[in-house]
């Protein structure tokens, strides 16, 4: 597996693992006090392990040779993913 389809796989796995906690947050909204307060915690360190994978992808795509990564988003300019 090359760099762009490890970062594309990533991608995809946040995305799920996005939807996922927002289901989870609507979940603990309607818990009880005490429930929720016990649920917050764990719900919090797992957005923010998934926010610390999305800034490594973000790294791979600075960091990365030019021409390694190239965003699909962008790919139909070609200017867009040259260094200046």
């Amino acid at each position: 597996m090359d760099i762009v389809d490890y970062c594309q796989s990533l991608e995809a796995e946040l995305t799920a693992w996005r939807q996922k906690l927002e289901g989870l947050r609507r979940l603990v909204e309607t818990l009880e006090h005490r429930q929720r307060e016990a649920m917050l915690s764990s719900v919090l360190e797992l957005s923010e392990f998934v926010d610390r994978m999305a800034a490594r992808i973000d790294a791979f795509r600075s960091e990365c040779p030019a021409g390694v990564y190239q965003d699909p988003a962008r790919a139909t300019d070609p200017k867009a993913n040259t260094a200046p």
